[in-house]
């Protein structure tokens, strides 16, 4: 069949003569249509440079293609056996319902300069009648005139054409319903899909199978905070002039013993050494991560929690958001990476996240190496929600911070030991440390300006091999385990953490020294790994470091990590345990209160 030109193409569709050729020229119109309509208004100039933009939009042309394939076949037998009332009817019905798919979509694309989620979509399904009532409220009949007619009526027009043309072939059906499961599973599991980039259809349909991206009892109602959070107590009285603002800074692969303020001989960090030689901030000497990967240990950290968790526990917990609410505060997540990557978009945000915005709203190439960049994420999304929120609220911050290649994670004015002779050598690491001061600085002068109550905690997600002898962050080197963790409180108010600068402590703790502050207790039913660092952490207490977790497998080992971060390191599927002094046993002959620890969610009490 030879290749339809824009004449042709007319002229086929006028005729009802169908051509694959004539197809895709409308779905490449019907891509640009939705750009200039119903997603206008999420639209930036510089989506066109971004390799995850065109990508976004091959998969959402195959998958428009396969839609209007499919309809368009089963509208087609509805015709040739006759049945045209059936025919009006679907095409009906076809037209009602993407009116008001489209009609969300814009909508949603206007307040939110975004597509609606699979949390619109629960939301629908559990609060119909509030649901009805803001649509009564927020839809402008006006711009939804203007942006959904031009959408839908292209496509009821191809759907009739389809129809109404030759029989199109078993092989093209076939095509097309490939394309079509092909592209949705893309869009919806994919790291790199996002839905501000996908055609309209696209990003409706994976926002109903993102659904299933989690487990099922993620969602059951009685789990405490994910749909009911009324039965989280928070005291009301627990702090004079009421619950005190908290921001949580997650960093990115920060190593300590590369900070100066950690004793680096090296000038990298000399905004937070200031601040801590005034006593402004608050410094832990023996702290460690929860995970040596960001998809585990940012998880474990929003609900307190040290793994491994093979019991699902994390489905079951509150996370600090809930709690939050729950003590009456504005909620935002403002991040530099792409969470979609090992689902953390799903574990962490849900109802209780008030403003959600994440790496590729700042930057459309933002990835997994490269996300964000840090002070541009912090100039047009931090700095705007601190000056326009009110107290009191709860802010995280996801920081790019000092991933590999570590060239990349540092602006030319930070680039101070020089030369950088590869990507990742030791200056271009340093230089991002430089970087991560500045930003602390420049965050800290807002927060104590606009609001000088409020809390800073800081902690990085994990750290780096840097002695070339593993890479990155694979294993349990003390680079990589140990968390450079520090606090910065409003002024006079950070005495009771000085008892704990050198005890035991895990990044999980970040969570229960926040419920403190906001006088909020944990369900009875609730088992937190956590403690708060206003009490006395146990000089004897054991931690884990963990690469194993319900929503996915990144290995099956784990560190139990000493009070003198020593370690223990088990292999789960080696059936092998490490001890500290390099000695092998078998897991199955490994007796030691230890274990006992490790495997606490397996014992009856």
């Amino acid at each position: 069949m030879r290749k339809a030109g824009v004449m042709d193409t007319l002229r086929q569709l006028q005729n009802n003569r169908f051509s694959i050729g004539a197809l895709w020229i409308c779905i490449l119109g019907l891509l640009v249509i939705d750009q200039l309509t119903v997603r206008l208004s999420g639209l930036r100039v510089t989506d066109f440079s971004s390799w995850r933009y065109w990508a976004n939009q091959l998969a959402s042309a195959f998958f428009v293609f396969g839609l209007i394939i499919l309809l368009g076949s089963y509208l087609g037998a509805l015709r040739r056996r006759g049945k045209i009332r059936f025919l009006q009817l679907a095409l009906l019905m076809n037209a009602i319902e993407l009116s008001i798919l489209f009609t969300l979509q814009s909508n949603h694309f206007l307040i939110y300069q975004k597509p609606f989620s699979s949390f619109s979509v629960r939301f629908v399904f559990e609060n119909p009648e509030l649901m009805a009532e803001l649509a009564r409220e927020n839809i402008d009949i006006g711009q939804s005139v203007l942006r959904v007619v031009p959408a839908v009526l292209p496509v009821i027009f191809l759907l009739r054409w389809c129809a109404n043309s030759d029989a199109i072939s078993r092989a093209v059906k076939i095509s097309g319903g490939m394309s079509l499961l092909g592209s949705l599973a893309l869009a919806t599991f994919a790291w790199a899909a996002a839905p501000t980039m996908q055609h309209s259809l696209l990003s409706a349909s994976s926002a109903f199978t993102d659904l299933i991206r989690m487990p099922d009892n993620f969602y059951k109602t009685e789990i405490p905070g994910q749909r009911n959070f009324t039965n989280l107590k928070c005291s009301a009285d627990e702090v004079a002039g009421g619950k005190p603002s908290v921001i949580w800074v997650v960093g990115e692969s920060l190593v300590a013993s590369r900070m100066s303020l950690y004793g680096y001989k090296r000038k990298t960090t000399d905004f937070l050494v200031q601040e801590w030689q005034a006593e402004r901030l608050m410094r832990f000497n023996n702290a460690v991560s929860i995970g040596t990967v960001t998809r585990v240990s940012v998880p474990y950290l929003f609900f307190g929690l040290q793994g491994p968790d093979g019991n699902g526990r994390l489905y079951r917990t509150p996370s600090i958001f809930d709690y939050a609410k729950a003590a009456g505060l504005r909620t935002a997540f403002i991040g530099a990476q792409e969470l979609r990557w090992g689902n953390q978009d799903k574990i962490i945000i849900n109802g209780n996240v008030d403003l959600f915005k994440s790496g590729t709203d700042f930057d459309r190439s933002a990835g997994i190496s490269k996300g964000a960049e840090d002070f541009k994420v912090l100039t047009e999304g931090a700095i705007p929600y601190l000056n326009s929120t009110q107290a009191p609220f709860f802010l995280t911050l996801h920081m790019d911070g000092s991933h590999y290649p570590y060239s990349t994670h540092s602006l030319p004015q930070f680039k101070k030991f020089l030369p950088e002779l590869t990507a990742n050598d030791d200056n271009a690491y340093d230089n991002t440390v430089v970087q991560f001061d500045a930003y602390m600085r420049e965050l800290l002068n807002v927060v104590r300006a606009r609001h000088p109550g409020t809390w800073v905690f800081y902690s990085s997600d994990h750290g780096q091999n840097l002695s070339k002898e593993s890479r990155f962050n694979s294993g349990y080197s003390d680079n990589v385990i140990r968390n450079p963790l520090f606090v910065l409180p409003p002024e006079n108010q950070g005495e009771g953490l000085v008892q704990n600068s050198g005890a035991p402590i895990s990044q999980a703790d970040l969570f229960a020294t926040t419920l403190a502050l906001w006088g909020c207790a944990p369900p009875e039913s609730t088992r937190l790994d956590s403690m708060s660092l206003f009490g006395s952490v146990p000089k004897d207490r054991l931690r884990t470091v963990s690469g194993l977790m319900t929503s996915h497998l990144v290995d099956e080992t784990v560190a139990i990590v000493l009070p003198n971060r020593q370690k223990i390191e088990v292999d789960y599927a080696k059936g092998a345990v490490m001890l500290p002094s390099g000695r092998v046993v078998p897991l199955s002959s490994w007796r030691s209160p230890a274990r006992r620890f490790l495997e606490r969610d397996n014992l009856k009490n």
